[in-house]
This record gives C-alpha cells, structure tokens and sequence, in this order.
C-alpha cells in the first residue's frame, strides 16, 4: 500500500506556519501541512508511521516512509491483518493511493526487492549482469571471481561502518548538525549508497535519519604543500619556548648529583615559568626512570605574572605525568613558593 500524499497529511505545528510562507502575486501564503521540501519530512514522516504501527511493525506489516505491507503467515489471516490496518489509518485519518496498492497477492516487489512465500530475494531486474554473466571455465577465471566477491563483501563492510560512524556523530551533535551545513570529506560514495533505491533494510533506516540534516559530499583531495607549511610554523617553537626548554634542560642537569639517590622507578619532574612584556609561558622537563628527557614548552594565551607562570609550569607538568600514567614522581622548581606550598610547609 502507498500513502496519498504522505508528507501533506502531517499537519504543521501553528507556530511553525510563519515559516514555511511563501509569495505568489495574489499574495503571502503558508503552508498548513509538511510541505515535501523540508529537509526532515522523511524523518517526520518515518516516526509518525513507526508510532501509529508500533504494535504490527514486525508482525503483521513492514513500513518504510509511505510505503507499506501487510502480510499473514496464512491467508485466512490476511484479512483480519488488513482490517486491523484500514482501521488504524481511519483512526489517524490516513489516505492510501488506490492506483498504486495491490492486495490479496502472493508475491511483490517492495523497497526494490522481491518478496515472497520463500522470504526476501533479489529482483531480477537488478541482478541480470550476474544472471547472464558466464560461468567461470579456468582456474584463473574462477580466482578472479573469488577475489572481486570477496573485494565488494570488504567494500561494503566498510561502507556500512562509515555511514554508521557518521550517524553516531549526528546523534551526538545534534544541535550543530541542525543548525549548519555539515559537510562530509570522503573518498567513498556514501551519498550513492544512501539514495539507492536498492540500499539495505539498515542503509535505509539511517539514510532517513540522515536525511534531515543538511550533508554535502565532497570527495577528499590530496594534502596541499601548503598544508605542511602551516602545521610547521604553528607547531615549531619560538625562542622563548626554546630558551625555557634550555634553562629547564640546564636545571636538571644541575641536579643530577641529588637525582642519582632516588630510586629506580622514580621519574623526575622539572618545571620553571617565566613572564615578561611579551607573553608568559612554561618550561617542563620530564626524566624517565632511565634517564631520557622529555621537553615541553607552553606559551600562555594570557597575561600572568611569574608566580601564576610557575603555578601553570607546575599544573601542566602534573598533568603530563598523568597522561603517562607515572606512578612515583620527584618535583622541582626554582619558586620557594611553589616548592614549600606543594610540600604543605606554606599554607594554600
């Protein structure tokens, strides 16, 4: 059975009618129903049928959108399927499309596929190049038709995955997928695969969901040289950095006499912060339990005096070491305040 008009039969919330006006020469209309243009109105469209259908989705019908079918196990039972139906469509006043629905048949094409008393196949009209195709006589012939088999199986694994993934994410952030244009970098056809008609049961039920967001496919292109080049001045480090990085380096160097007493699985933290006209920024310095260094400089994006850079110098080493999951951990610096308020001999 196919819907009459599906979408026009929603009826528009009355403060979104504002919204959906439009200008002719007689005048300024709106619409009063969901006008077919909406970017949701499949989505929309899907929940409602899903709600009014929830008892036989399953059971006794199968929906997608505006398309509909009920079946029974048994045909004495198709009758009383169909009453139960008719009877839910007059309850929400629900029109059908008379020219396009077909009853009491055995077999039928639905959703591009062909259904029967055997269960869910494959039309014929979109499986002829592998009907007619010639069966494989070599032993080559045969290994190439195994590895383009099993090539698709991988292709469309992975094609599932990422439209998956993309679903999760709309989940997700929801609010900025509604409000912006999303656009989609991909090597893959996706937008191919969630407009087919011949799309999976899954494919079409995210493909609906997906279809109220404004998502525009564009395919990924190489990486531009220029590309590089910004990620190297953003990432290489200015001579303040550096000098950080050295007088932290110097530091622990200084210290090695005191360091060769702790224990082996003690890892050393060294951290110095620093403050000028120009900016404020940190210095860290981390040595493993085997004496490899780890360096780290950090430009503040704030004004902060010496004390406040030490204070982040310190805060950020911490959470270095956290990262790494260091257990037993040795701190200096080079602020009386900083080392006496850590060890509890200053108040907080």
């Amino acid at each position: 059975m196919d819907a009459y008009s599906g979408y026009n039969q929603i009826m528009m919330h009355e403060d979104d009618k504002a919204k959906t006006s439009f200008i002719i020469e007689r005048g300024t209309y709106c619409y009063k129903v969901m006008p077919f243009r909406l970017k949701n109105a499949r989505a929309t469209y899907q929940r409602l049928v899903n709600k009014i259908f929830k008892e036989q989705i399953g059971k006794t019908m199968e929906v997608y959108v505006d398309d509909m079918l009920v079946k029974a196990p048994e045909r004495v039972d198709h009758i009383k399927n169909l009453a139960e139906a008719f009877s839910l469509l007059r309850k929400y006043n629900m029109k059908l499309n008379p020219s396009k629905c077909t009853f009491g048949v055995s077999s039928g094409r639905f959703l591009g596929y062909l259904v029967t008393q055997r269960g869910i196949e494959a039309h014929p009209n979109q499986i002829k190049a592998i009907l007619n195709m010639k069966s494989p006589a070599t032993t080559r012939e045969i290994q190439s038709l195994i590895g383009r088999a099993a090539a698709l199986n991988r292709f469309r694994e992975k094609m599932e995955k990422l439209i998956f993934s993309l679903v999760v994410s709309a989940r997700k952030l929801r609010p900025y997928y509604q409000a912006h244009r999303i656009i989609v970098m991909t090597e893959f056809p996706l937008r191919s695969i969630l407009h087919s008609p011949d799309a999976s049961q899954r494919l079409m039920k995210w493909a609906i969901e997906l279809s109220q967001y404004d998502l525009l496919y564009q395919p990924k292109t190489a990486i531009k040289a220029q590309a590089l080049a910004d990620f190297v001045v953003e990432f290489t480090p200015t001579a303040e950095e550096e000098k950080m990085v050295t007088k932290s380096k110097e530091k622990a160097d200084d210290t090695s006499p005191i360091d060769s007493n702790l224990s082996n699985d003690m890892w050393q933290l060294h951290v110095d912060g620093a403050s000028n006209h120009k900016g404020a920024g940190a210095g860290i310095v981390i040595i493993t339990p085997g004496g490899t260094l780890l360096e780290q400089a950090i430009a503040l994006g704030f004004s902060a005096s010496n004390n406040e850079a030490e204070y982040e110098a310190l805060l950020a080493g911490l959470r270095l070491a956290k990262e790494l999951t260091i257990k037993r951990l040795a701190i200096y610096s080079d602020s009386q305040l900083i080392t006496n308020q850590a060890s509890g001999e200053y108040m907080a």
